[in-house]
């Protein structure tokens, strides 16, 4: 894995929004502190980010996934000097599955980190996602997010011990107490 590569993901939320908006949240940060800052919106099934910034008429992730594509257009994210944005792309198709493979994802994250000193990936749930599992295992760890009412500690636990068996870094886990906005 690329050092500095990050997949944020929650727990229990299905809609992704909690992980969007840590994903943006610590972008901005990164930014304001001086670094390029690359945020992929990998929420094939609830794209925030590209609905957020009116990218969902962009190329983007599934484009560059499911085609032969070299090239990648990362938007400007015009409220944020210093950060920009891969959407979540054209592709109809809504599972990538099998595009999913760790060439391509590795391939993915060596184009963005080209021009980035840091990669946040805004994942979909990581118990509902077959994508969020895919990109974890590429990335230099992951950040998990969960509201205390959504996600038991059972459930947080089981996660956890799910990511230890396949050997992904945790970063760590924020409870976030706010309902989304």
């Amino acid at each position: 894995s690329i050092p500095n590569t990050f997949l944020l993901s929650s727990v229990g939320s299905r809609s992704g929004d909690d992980a969007a908006t840590l994903t943006m949240n610590l972008a901005i940060a990164f930014a304001q502190a001086g670094n390029r800052v690359a945020v992929v919106d990998a929420q094939m099934q609830n794209p925030i980010l590209t609905k957020l910034f009116k990218a969902e008429n962009s190329a983007g992730l599934s484009d560059f996934l499911l085609t032969n594509s070299t090239k990648l257009q990362l938007l400007q994210v015009n409220e944020v000097p210093g950060v920009r944005l891969l959407p979540v792309g054209l592709s109809s198709e809504k599972s990538l599955g099998a595009a999913l493979n760790s060439a391509k994802i590795i391939r993915l994250v060596h184009e963005i980190y080209k021009d980035a000193d840091i990669v946040l990936i805004a994942g979909s749930s990581i118990s509902w996602s077959a994508e969020s599992l895919a990109l974890a295992s590429q990335v230099n760890g992951i950040i998990l997010v969960a509201r205390p009412g959504e996600a038991h500690s059972k459930k947080v636990n089981e996660v956890v011990e799910n990511l230890s068996t396949m050997h992904i870094h945790l970063i760590g886990v924020i409870f976030d107490q706010n309902p989304s906005p």
